[in-house]
């Protein structure tokens, strides 16, 4: 099971002075922009939003008035930023400019304002980190936008909202793990939907049988083994042995009307990829390091952190044009003028809407800088970081590939072939390994060809591939759902609700995660589908243009939702009128007996089945009925009897007992609240020597043995906690507890 993430502890310094203060949103801006800025200016992150809307509040459903608070892990930034307001006279916000940069720009200044009432906050953004770009910032200023702030408000709200009303509904309605509770959420339940689809077709699989047939022909003097590409014209798929036997028979009658009708060549060239984004570092550490989404994020904060790298959750394949430049330069010194690009290259992101262009690519900090002087993992994907940084203004990669076509009647036979011509780009990132590659020689017209054998395979068709973090990462991506920087959370998340297991690099749906993807699907279809937030990010774009009223769309949202709690739970939105949280309302309010028709063994009443904190269970309706059931079929468990050890109780004379638990065999006294001990392997009484008298109650001072050794207590623990230690002479005297506030 994966842990929890531990709270992270952020801070955050102040560079340069003067009574100007930039505030950004990237710790790895501060020193460029500084530099820019010169005397006069302070330049300060806030190392991303600051508050959090409280765990423990409710949102007003009606207002949608949501009160923030600090983060736990951002007081120290915030009192850094604080700090620096208060001897400021002009303040210029200057986080990403995207609907988020512009949420925490507005959270920042209701935060901060105080510290200084006399300054003056503006808004400014920039895309790119260079002195005209800065200073045009500064000479453009302007106010927040609301309309942005309020569509990523809608979206903070909404996530919050099914995030804490759905899961309440899954825990009740579904079996849960004993202290596991069930989550969901727009994102995570859709790649949870993902898993569960694919695992689903994995298991409904039937393989389908084909066969391969190829031919070792001997042209001239060389010998190629050419696949069967076509017949009369169309591509074949052979489906059976007798299929395969009935072509092989006709080759070998026929061989002799074989001939080689041509061979062709061609130029090719492959270009490089663009430099690294959050979710493209993920895949490729994943297939060329083997790390899962979570050790590289957790590889690249510790990067980022020793300024190794850019900001490592980016959306944007962007560089600045001195990033290319600096690319260049060090591909020439390392590998030739000839590798390096002859014109910077500049890639856009292709095939998904609303890409957030804030950040630049993820790139080394100083590309000339070969290692990271770190461990082992730390190393390796700095490596992969500055290799793809470096190729992607490298020289293209040229190949020549040649194909040989034999024709027999109706049947094609073709042979392929391909050489290096130059290696470009992959001499820094290095050649995919190829298969088994044949050399296609010049074969003249004149060839002679003969088919030396047939060579026929048979197989099976294979289930489509288990989700891996890489390939859900992708799929996540393309469908536009969430962003990449929460990846690794989400993933963390299904591992530690069981909802998915690992099995080497597999994700495999685990039964509970089938029975909750099942559940959502079923009775919140319209919420948990890959169109819903790509449909949902068109509908805050138009808050942030102006378009639509954000209020608006979250009690559209939220009626909806209403409307499929009362499917479930009928008075579901009458308690919600009542100021009812779903808690109360699943695990309290819907505790409504179902009688199931069947009487319980013990007294004959009425079993009942009943909805509670944990999920369904199954109850006697006769108060202080000792009867257990089983939580899922409700079927009665037979109650283990108790075994007579023929023993005596040491205190009051009645018959010891064994017995078993949850925890295997224990023994017990047979009268009901004897405080009696027996050792739970032999069953022997556990008799403790009497050392004195507690001068606090008067009972006995036992000696005890514990993990640490023998300790002197009062035999009437836990209502006396007395302590006591033996002195030389054999007596005993209390050990005073010490005070922690007490000054030595």
């Amino acid at each position: 099971m994966a842990k929890q993430k531990e709270k992270r502890i952020y801070k955050t310094k102040v560079t340069g002075s003067g009574d100007k203060l930039v505030i950004l949103e990237s710790p790895n801006k501060v020193g460029a922009v500084s530099k820019y800025l010169g005397s006069g200016w302070k330049v300060v992150a806030s190392v991303g939003h600051c508050v959090v809307i409280p765990e423990k509040k409710q949102v007003d459903k009606n207002t949608w008035e949501v009160e923030y608070e600090v983060d736990a892990g951002k007081k120290e930034v915030v009192k850094t930023i604080r700090a620096a307001v208060k001897t400021s006279t002009e303040v210029y916000l200057a986080t990403d400019p995207d609907r988020e940069g512009e949420a925490i720009a507005s959270q920042l200044k209701d935060v901060v304002q105080s510290a200084n009432k006399k300054a003056k906050f503006y808004r400014i953004v920039f895309n790119t980190i260079t002195k005209k770009a800065i200073l045009d910032a500064i000479k453009n200023r302007h106010d927040i936008d609301m309309d942005m702030v309020n569509a990523q408000q809608a979206r903070a709200i909404l996530d919050r909202v099914i995030g804490f009303a759905v899961p309440h509904v899954l825990q009740t309605q579904i079996q849960a793990m004993k202290g596991l509770y069930h989550s969901a959420g727009r994102v995570q339940s859709v790649a949870l939907r993902l898993l569960a689809e694919r695992q689903k077709e994995i298991n409904n699989f039937k393989p389908d049988e084909y066969w391969n047939l190829d031919i070792d022909a001997l042209i001239n003097s060389s010998s190629l083994i050419m696949e069967l590409a076509t017949y009369k014209g169309k591509p074949i798929k052979i489906s059976s042995s007798k299929e395969a036997q009935k072509i092989e028979d006709y080759i070998i009658k026929n061989k002799a009307k074989a001939k080689l009708v041509g061979v062709k060549e061609a130029l090719k060239t492959s270009y490089p990829k663009a430099p690294f984004t959050t979710s493209t570092l993920q895949q490729a550490a994943s297939t060329k390091l083997g790390y899962g989404v979570k050790k590289t994020m957790d590889t690249a904060q510790k990067l980022f952190e020793r300024g190794l790298i850019s900001y490592h959750r980016s959306d944007s394949v962007r560089l600045e044009p001195e990033q290319a430049k600096l690319a260049m330069e060090v591909i020439e010194k390392d590998f030739g003028k000839q590798y390096v690009s002859k014109k910077i290259i500049n890639y856009k992101k292709q095939g998904k809407k609303g890409v957030q262009d804030a950040h630049t690519a993820i790139q080394p900090a100083d590309p000339s800088i070969k290692t990271s002087g770190m461990g082992s993992n730390e190393e390796k994907l700095y490596v992969l970081i500055r290799n793809r940084f470096l190729a992607c203004q490298a020289a293209s990669h040229t190949y020549k590939t040649k194909t040989a076509t034999v024709k027999l009647n109706d049947y094609v036979f073709r042979a392929s072939g391909s050489s290096v011509v130059f290696d470009g780009f992959t001499k820094i990132i290095g050649k995919k390994k190829d298969k088994d590659v044949q050399v296609i020689p010049d074969f003249p017209k004149t060839a002679t060809t003969n088919i030396v054998s047939v060579l026929k395979e048979q197989k099976f068709t294979k289930p489509p591939a288990y989700f891996n973090e890489a390939s859900l990462v992708k799929t996540l991506e393309a469908n536009g759902v969430g962003r990449p920087s929460t990846y690794a959370a989400t993933i963390e998340t299904l591992l530690y609700r069981v909802y998915v297991e690992k099995d080497g690099k597999k994700m495999v749906t685990t039964e509970r995660g089938m029975q909750a993807n099942d559940y959502l699907s079923d009775k919140f279809d319209s919420f948990f589908n890959t169109k819903f937030t790509s449909e949902m990010e068109d509908r805050l774009d138009d808050i942030a243009g102006g378009k639509e009223f954000w209020k608006d769309i979250l009690t559209e949202k939220w009626q909806h939702l209403v409307k499929i709690f009362d499917t479930i739970i009928p008075t579901a939105s009458k308690q919600l009128d009542e100021g009812k949280s779903m808690y109360q309302i699943c695990c309290y309010g819907s505790s409504t007996a179902v009688d199931t028709g069947n009487k319980c063994p013990e007294c004959n009443t009425a079993i009942s089945k009943k909805t509670g904190k944990f999920g369904i269970y199954y109850t006697c309706e006769t108060k202080g009925c000792k009867a257990k059931f089983d939580k899922v079929t409700g079927e009665i468990l037979e109650a283990q009897e108790a075994e007579d050890t023929g023993n005596l109780c040491h205190i009051c004379n009645t018959p010891v007992l064994e017995r078993s638990g949850k925890y295997g065999v224990y023994y017990k006294c047979s009268t009901q609240g004897c405080k009696a001990k027996f050792n739970k392997e032999t069953g022997e009484p556990l008799v403790f020597e009497v050392v004195g008298q507690c001068e606090k109650c008067g009972k006995d001072v036992v000696k005890r043995s514990g993990a640490r050794g023998d300790f002197y207590t009062c035999s009437g623990f836990p209502k006396c906690r007395t302590i006591y230690e033996l002195n030389a002479n054999k007596t005993i005297s209390v050990i005073e507890k010490k005070d922690p506030k007490k000054k030595k």
